[in-house]
């Protein structure tokens, strides 16, 4: 059986995560998420409308 390795973290940017606040990495992780998700309806053109796909907002942070 094949099995897919998880793709690693590099040193610097496991560095950044670290330090970052909770605001900061709430943004960064949006971000990433963001990026699946547009690359998703990207692979989906022609057989889903935008339309019916709806992105959800970012994480409010509670101070």
């Amino acid at each position: 059986m094949n099995e897919l390795k998880p793709p690693m973290l590099k040193r610097e940017d496991y560095k950044a995560i670290k330090h970052m606040n909770r605001e900061d990495l709430t943004k960064y992780l949006y971000r990433i998420y963001r990026r699946g998700f547009d690359a998703g309806v990207e692979s989906t053109k022609g057989k889903v409308t935008k339309r019916s796909i709806v992105p959800p907002d970012p994480a409010q942070t509670e101070e």
